[in-house]
């Protein structure tokens, strides 16, 4: 379906920082295969922004410690209410 368009390496401007980051050509056959519109964001500004949208879960390390400090489970060692 995409075989016949030729893609080349180009350049774009993140429009988090402004930086110039390349979007290469398999880059550009990938997001057209999947009907994805050019990124706008540098992968660093993308991984930033998802960052940002996450939930941190509950299983998490420190954050999951301190929440079992608060909410001490009601059941003994054995799994028992």
């Amino acid at each position: 379906m995409y075989e016949d368009k030729v893609y080349e390496d180009k350049v774009l401007k993140c429009q988090d920082c402004g930086k110039d980051f390349d979007f290469s050509a398999k880059e550009q056959e990938f997001y057209a295969e999947r009907d994805f519109s050019n990124p706008k964001r540098c992968k660093a500004c993308r991984i930033k922004k998802k960052a940002r949208y996450e939930k941190p879960s509950q299983y998490d390390g420190e954050r999951s410690a301190q929440y079992n400090e608060k909410h001490p489970t009601q059941y003994d060692e054995e799994g028992k209410y």
